[in-house]
């Protein structure tokens, strides 16, 4: 008889002033448990343990705003759009990074909400932002003292993170929805530097830490599932119920993942598997579209 994983509590030891459950401290209807500096550790230990059996990680990161656009000649769209997601990656900060850990079909760990939520030391008065942006995010459910009080040190996490089992590893999966900015910012703290000036040597790079990766929006567009651009117009459209939460990275990366696997399901795994390790408006596209439309579904 085949014994069932003992998972740790996943609220030990927080103090009673901290709400883990919620969005960014509050409860929510789309449960997350949030990561601070004062629970980093534990909760990094939690997911090394998981990590074993739960192999697909949908990632989604939160940062206020692109203030930058770069000038010059550029030989492709591409190189356009990598060397924004470049000066923006270097030059905002993250605010937070959601994590949503399932199985190959979908399923999170018993008892689990599946969802892990970064919250990063960040300075709404100090730290490079979109005005704009930092507006939405505050609407959103921000506690933008809390993030400068109690915010994870982004190097920390990625020292963590290098060491946990979720990067750097053959048998785990990621996936993003326009997955540049979620992996750049990744990239970038594990680096302990800014993101390479090359756009070949980044996608090196995310090749290295990220040996599979599924871009969510790279299937919808290839296989013309949609012709909507974001992500919560997307999961509406599929009819995946949206909650009150999104703009926040840990309900958002949940959403990712439920939109994955309804991609997966509409084309199939081995549809999927043609276009692994395709980033979204970072890699030229020598086929044509509807050529691979064509050869999976035979129109």
């Amino acid at each position: 008889m085949a014994m069932e994983m003992a998972y740790p509590n996943w609220t030990a030891d927080v103090p009673d002033m901290y709400q883990v459950y919620g969005n960014s401290g509050n409860t929510s209807e789309m449960p997350v448990i949030n990561v601070w500096s004062w629970n980093l550790g534990q909760q990094m230990a939690v997911l090394r343990q998981l990590v074993n059996q739960y192999r697909y990680i949908s990632v989604d990161c939160k940062f206020p705003g692109l203030i930058s656009r770069p000038v010059g000649t550029f030989h492709s769209t591409s190189e356009y759009h990598f060397q924004t997601l470049r000066t923006n990656v270097d030059m905002v900060d993250v605010i937070q990074i959601g994590l949503t850990l399932t199985d190959a079909v979908g399923n999170v760990a018993p008892g689990s909400p599946g969802t892990w939520q970064f919250n990063f030391k960040f300075n709404a008065q100090q730290d490079m932002c979109s005005a704009e942006s930092l507006e939405v995010l505050g609407q959103s459910g921000f506690e933008f003292q809390k993030h400068e009080q109690e915010g994870i040190d982004v190097f920390a996490f990625a020292e963590l993170l290098l060491d946990s089992g979720l990067v750097l590893n053959d048998q785990i999966t990621w996936i993003s929805f326009h997955a540049g900015y979620d992996l750049g910012y990744i990239v970038s703290a594990m680096l302990n530097k800014n993101i390479p000036v090359e756009r070949s040597l980044y996608l090196s790079l995310v090749g290295l830490y990220f040996p599979n990766v599924f871009d969510v929006k790279t299937l919808i567009k290839k296989y013309k599932l949609s012709d909507k651009n974001g992500l919560h117009d997307v999961i509406q459209e599929f009819g995946i119920y949206r909650g009150s939460s999104y703009c926040l990275a840990g309900a958002d990366s949940r959403l990712v993942a439920l939109c994955y696997f309804e991609v997966v399901r509409l084309i199939g795994e081995n549809n999927a598997r043609a276009v692994k390790n395709c980033i979204f408006g970072l890699q030229d596209d020598k086929k044509d579209e509807d050529d691979i439309y064509n050869r999976y579904f035979h129109r």
